[in-house]
């Protein structure tokens, strides 16, 4: 098979020629253009068609490039793999110089075009079977290659769907397909496809499809754009013009916005819709000029990069604020809050969870599975069910190499109830057992382990508790510890040395953190810098500071970042967040802070939007 890579011997100088913009020099070929770009921040430029064109972009530079002798689909996994379709086999491109290697089963001969979804599953458009990379295992579709629509995965949506182009045997648009995979992803759930009518036919021709950051689903015809909302039981399918005599070429998605435009003559607007009813807003982002935006790729770092003609550029013009301090890792894998870290090892744990998902994405769902991060690969990936089926809000610790999930609460009617019930579980065996029983039925309860001991500290059912709970190795009963200095709800917490930390708001009683000392066994408080200290904090430990961020003010969520020094005592003030999240993840990773999940008011939804991204401070 021809070598598929090739280390360029010369690297590409970028060649500025606008304030904001760079162009890099060596003009790609005709054909459609895929921008990806992976985990490492590298950045892929993929042009599909006899001959292929692939390059990659490193740190301003064109490191790789290479020349496939029929590239007809492409797309990188979170982790740096890319895959690319070449006749008929899906090659998978681990290492620039290695010659690339046809993955068992999917060897087809439909050729088409190849997505990877946040789990870096590997779907190629019509095949029979899709690659779950990091396993090998192949899976059922449930397409037939020989049916006249075929399918073409595009893109996920944050409720756990993955969406397809319906296209007929000459390329034609025939509408839009979803598979409502959710956090399990079993084999049982393949082949269970759903048609998403449009209001008139999809059109002869039109461009891509993607997800933006309010769980809308978009698709560009020539001359307007359709817009799916997953929550509306009727499709939510709304249909917005094109700017007088501007023709479509080019989606993608933009950060913390609504989405990118591009168009046949060059220019790059942003459209916003403020409420789901809403009338859109048109913002020009670059003027006309150069040949048609043939793709787009908004990075993690903030930078726009994209083809116009026959040039691949990258520009400042859509960088967000917060881009300066935070930087987006690979996401959840569906919208989820009250989602708690533990850590072991390499690896956070979160246990549960509530969040809207599926298709229909019109109900509260609990999450009842282990979800595990794993630290070097940045990889997420769903574990198995809790004993207890449709639990959320349970406490999660460590201990001894072990996960305790204490408490929780079920979904009962308009209402919820809670379970005293508390399991073990071990992630090497994948086993769970049941622990000894919480002396109270508790949710929301904080789970903290300091000085060889979990503590698990207030919760719900009803009446928010004050009451602590203790318990060590070996032991087959709970230890009551002293009461908390007022009712524990909506917070988080982290541990320093021999000392746990609770940030919680007013409901608490708490002026901004309840510190407990496990050695004195004391209740202490120390006052937040906020007037009203926020509740449902993200909250963790990095080195010797206790991080609160975000979280519920008065009357609305919160971006300020605050950390506490254990050896000053005092206050300073971190980078804002990049959405006013509550209820989210947070921990210490490789030095830096990491948070994830959370939810926030959003207008464009008209209420509280469970969010999957996930960010790193660069720097703190």
């Amino acid at each position: 098979m021809k070598r598929l890579l090739q280390s360029v011997a010369l690297a590409l100088l970028p060649v500025t020629v606008l304030a904001a913009e760079t162009r890099f020099g060596d003009g790609l070929p005709a054909g459609e253009v895929v921008l990806r770009a992976d985990g490492h921040g590298d950045v892929h430029v993929a042009v599909l068609g006899t001959p292929g064109d692939i390059r990659v972009i490193r740190d301003g530079a064109t490191v790789y490039r290479a020349s496939p002798e029929r590239l007809v689909g492409f797309d990188v996994a979170s982790d740096g793999d890319a895959f690319g379709f070449e006749k008929i086999a899906l090659l998978r491109l681990r290492d620039a110089w290695d010659e690339p290697r046809a993955v068992a089963g999917l060897s087809s001969g439909v050729g088409g075009r190849v997505f990877v979804s946040r789990r870096d599953d590997v779907w190629v458009a019509g095949a029979p079977m899709m690659l779950r990379s990091r396993s090998g295992e192949t899976l059922r579709t449930g397409f037939n290659p020989g049916d006249a629509i075929r399918l073409e995965p595009r893109c996920e949506d944050s409720y756990g769907n993955l969406w397809a182009a319906r296209v007929d045997r000459a390329g034609r648009g025939a509408g839009l397909a979803v598979l409502p995979i959710g956090e399990k992803l079993t084999p049982g759930d393949m082949g269970r496809w759903q048609t998403v009518e449009l209001p008139r036919e999809f059109g002869a021709r039109w461009t891509d499809m993607c997800a933006d950051d309010a769980g809308f689903v978009w698709a560009a015809l020539e001359t307007e754009l359709a817009r799916v909302d997953p929550q509306a039981t009727d499709g939510g399918v709304r249909l917005f013009k094109a700017p007088a005599g501007a023709q479509i070429s080019a989606i993608a998605r933009a950060a913390s916005r609504n989405l990118l435009v591009g168009f046949a003559d060059g220019a790059i607007r942003e459209i916003e819709v403020v409420t789901r009813t809403g009338e859109p807003v048109w913002r020009e982002l670059r003027k006309g000029g150069g040949g048609p935006v043939r793709a787009m790729l908004h990075a993690a770092d903030g930078s726009l990069w994209f083809v116009a003609g026959a040039e691949l550029f990258q520009s400042d013009v859509a960088a967000e604020p917060w881009q300066r301090h935070w930087r987006e890792r690979p996401r959840m894998p569906l919208g989820n809050h009250d989602n708690i870290f533990a850590r072991m090892g390499d690896t956070l744990y979160t246990a549960g969870g509530k969040t809207f998902n599926g298709w229909p994405a019109d109900k509260w769902v609990n999450l009842d599975h282990i979800w595990k991060y794993d630290i070097p690969s940045e990889t997420w990936s769903v574990g198995p069910p809790m004993l207890e089926s449709g639990k959320s809000y349970p406490g999660i610790a460590a201990l001894e190499g072990e996960l305790w999930i204490v408490g929780g609460l079920f979904r009962a009617g308009n209402g919820t109830k809670a379970t005293a019930t508390v399991e073990i579980h071990n992630p090497k065996s994948g086993d769970f057992r049941l622990g000894p029983k919480f002396p109270s039925e508790r949710g929301q309860i904080v789970a903290l382990s300091a000085g060889g001991r979990l503590y698990a500290v207030g919760g719900e059912d009803g009446p928010a508790s004050d009451e602590m709970f203790s318990i060590g190795p070996g032991e087959t009963a709970w230890r009551a510890e002293p009461a908390a200095p007022g009712p524990v709800t909506q917070a988080a917490g982290c541990v320093i040395g021999h000392r746990m930390f609770i940030a919680a708001g007013v409901r608490s009683n708490c002026p901004g953190l309840f510190v407990f000392d496990v050695k004195a066994r004391t209740w202490s408080s120390v006052k937040h810098p906020a007037d009203t200290p926020p509740a449902a904090p993200l909250v963790t430990a990095l080195d010797d500071e206790v991080w609160v961020m975000g979280g519920r003010g008065k009357a609305s969520g919160e971006v300020g970042v605050h950390a506490w020094s254990a050896k000053t005592e005092g206050w300073r003030r971190g980078p804002d967040l990049p959405l006013p999240l509550s209820w989210g993840a947070a921990a210490a990773v490789s030095g830096r802070l990491l948070i994830a999940g959370g939810a926030y008011r959003e207008g464009r939804v008209g209420g509280f939007y469970n969010s999957d991204r996930v960010f790193v401070l660069k720097e703190r």
